[in-house]
């Protein structure tokens, strides 16, 4: 992100939810760290596919086995990302909602 955006991002947090810059920092953390768990996941899921299919010499464990591996690995970690336990508070409690509607506007501009 640009010196700029960070700076529109942290003012406009700041003014709508009163939240100082290290919490804007996290908020800004937890979308990106959401996001990119998501990413992975599908990416793990489309290789294996896509080796399957294209693939001449398909190996079990490299294309089939590790990607289940990643799957599993960054489907939890964004898991324990969303369900932390404790209902966070303000801007924080909105980012699983906020990663869900950049997902589905994406589904509807490439689908």
């Amino acid at each position: 992100m640009s010196r700029r955006a960070g700076t529109l991002s942290a003012s406009v947090s700041g003014i709508l939810w009163s939240v100082d810059p290290s919490n804007n920092y996290f908020f800004s953390a937890s979308v990106g760290t959401i996001a990119a768990c998501l990413v992975d996941v599908v990416l793990c899921a489309s290789s294996s596919v896509c080796f399957r299919r294209i693939a001449q010499r398909y190996h079990l464990f490299v294309h089939g086995l590790i990607p289940v591996i990643g799957i599993a690995v960054f489907g939890l970690a964004g898991y324990r990302s969303i369900d932390a336990g404790a209902v966070p508070s303000a801007p924080h409690a909105s980012v699983p909602y906020r990663n869900l509607g950049w997902l589905v506007l994406g589904i509807l501009l490439v689908g």
